[in-house]
């Protein structure tokens, strides 16, 4: 009988230190794991959600998105969690511009894609945006879309995100991201409201 208690006391004690030692393997692999796989990746198990990721921040079809274009670099968006994609850029913000003495607005042109994506930029699961392009300041912005050798003067905007991203899943679901540009060579930014809270 004393043998018995014995072979189960130890028999306990081989199971707990056997629980022991895989607890403190899983808490060691979350540690290690902790700083690679982020909270959006352990949602992706039990609940995929589409998403972009740019830098590491994810940007979600029900959120208000903005992302500042720096002046230099390439910025890669990752598409998670759809089959296939449609990626354009649009006007987000309406102004008035003149291109050779001529007034223009900003909503005249429908889609200007091509001024901030390449053709050859786009793939499967990810595209790129080009900030070395032309560092995406508003004059040479509209510049590339009428002409380089144009003389383009630009008065006060509401605000520099002039343009957003766009991108559509195959059900339908859409992310918009604004796009916050320089606002080199623009006479001043107008705000919205006269008083600052600090």
């Amino acid at each position: 009988m004393a043998r018995r208690k014995g072979a189960i006391i130890g028999k306990t004690i081989a199971v707990a230190i056997v629980i022991l030692l895989l607890l403190a393997l899983v808490g060691g692999l979350v540690m290690y794991l902790r700083g690679i796989i982020s909270k959006d990746d352990i949602t992706d198990i039990f609940e995929p959600k589409f998403r972009v990721v740019c830098n590491k921040q994810s940007y979600y079809a029900d959120s208000d998105n903005l992302i500042v274009l720096p002046n230099s670099g390439r910025l890669q968006f990752d598409i998670l969690n759809a089959e296939s994609v449609t990626v354009e850029v649009l006007p987000d913000v309406d102004f008035e511009f003149t291109v050779n003495g001529e007034k223009h607005h900003f909503f005249e042109n429908e889609n200007i894609t091509g001024v901030f994506i390449a053709k050859n930029g786009v793939y499967g699961g990810y595209f790129f945006i080009d900030c070395d392009k032309h560092n995406f300041d508003i004059v040479n912005i509209l510049k590339t879309l009428y002409g380089e050798n144009t003389a383009i003067e630009v008065g006060e905007l509401q605000s520099a995100a002039i343009a957003k991203l766009v991108v559509n899943s195959d059900k339908g679901e859409t992310i918009s991201i604004k796009l916050q540009c320089s606002l080199s060579g623009i006479s001043g930014v107008e705000l919205d409201k006269t008083e600052i809270v600090f």
